[in-house]
């Protein structure tokens, strides 16, 4: 069994959703290489006192890059802002959504102490994608049987195989 083989058959891609204080982000699961590609991407030259070249990761590329990786987001208001983001906001604007586009995410990204490194962690961790899509299988099953142990018992005894998506 040659496992080089075994990795380069790839799960296709599937996204969830995912809670950060408060609000929802969909990203989609993120394979090692692909972080890989936007950590170098991100890096910038710079030159030391000596005069000497040294790349440093850039906290504005790292925005840019992982930006479009925030595919939509549900539940940010500006209040939800202002709890991550010190940002001065009346209570009648507190309810007020804000909409998901490329650049609000990576103004967010920019801003938000703590959502790039949750992010990275959270794209790159198998386990998680693998748990909700058994969340929303058992939710399916339930909707369209109304009997959700079957599917439970299926799934716990299949946990470790790799995620597939309809």
């Amino acid at each position: 069994m040659d496992l080089k083989n075994i990795i380069e058959e790839k799960e296709e891609s599937y996204e969830i959703w995912v809670d950060f204080k408060g609000f929802e982000m969909k990203i989609p699961y993120l394979e090692k290489g692909d972080l890989q590609n936007i950590i170098e991407r991100s890096k910038v030259r710079e030159w030391d006192r000596r005069h000497q070249p040294v790349e440093k990761i850039s906290d504005k590329k790292v925005a840019r890059n992982l930006a479009h990786l925030i595919i939509d987001w549900r539940g940010l208001t500006l209040g939800k802002l202002a709890e991550i983001v010190p940002i001065k906001i009346s209570k009648e604007e507190a309810n007020t959504p804000i909409p998901h586009s490329k650049a609000n995410a990576e103004t967010l990204l920019q801003e938000a102490y703590g959502i790039d490194n949750f992010l990275i962690d959270t794209l790159t961790d198998l386990q998680t994608f693998r748990e909700k899509k058994l969340e929303e299988e058992l939710k399916n099953s339930e909707a369209s049987h109304g009997n959700i142990s079957n599917l439970a018992e299926t799934r716990a005894e299949s946990a470790t195989e790799p995620l597939k998506t309809a």
